[in-house]
């Protein structure tokens, strides 16, 4: 047991009846070892650069409306980035990349789809906007 002498040092002193210290081999040692061991293991990994970049790559998909205009390869870049952060977990680092990778490919195809079908969305209302302009012109010249 550590005490503190009125000098303000600390030192140890043995307690009636206390037992010597056990090697972690022995007794309650191993379980402690393996409980460390355990918690060691389930511990969340740091995100690679990577996968920071397929967060930032399906944000941006996000942003440009793949939720409702690409939500198939939205969704498939978000379970690839979750099964990528599962096996870097696991340390199967091979197959992290690789469906770090696919998930940014699968954000990026949502971001331009959602980008493209959005613009052309406009160019349809533009097309709409030129036509009622022409129809009204041509109603105004004479003939």
């Amino acid at each position: 047991m550590r005490t503190l002498s009125q000098s303000g040092r600390c030192h140890t002193t043995k307690r009636q009846g206390a037992r010597p210290f056990r090697s972690l081999a022995g007794g309650g040692g191993v379980l402690l070892a393996a409980s460390l061991l355990a918690g060691c293991a389930s511990a969340p990994i740091a995100p690679t650069p990577d996968m920071t970049r397929a967060e930032v790559a399906i944000a941006q998909a996000q942003k440009a409306g793949a939720g409702d205009l690409a939500n198939e390869s939205l969704q498939a870049a978000q379970m690839k980035l979750g099964e990528a952060k599962e096996s870097a977990a696991k340390g199967d680092a091979r197959r992290s990349q690789n469906l770090v990778e696919e998930s940014m490919a699968d954000a990026q195809l949502a971001d331009l789809t959602a980008q493209s079908r959005t613009a052309a969305k406009a160019a349809t209302e533009v097309d709409r906007n030129i036509t009622a302009i022409r129809s009204e012109a041509d109603r105004r010249t004479p003939q």
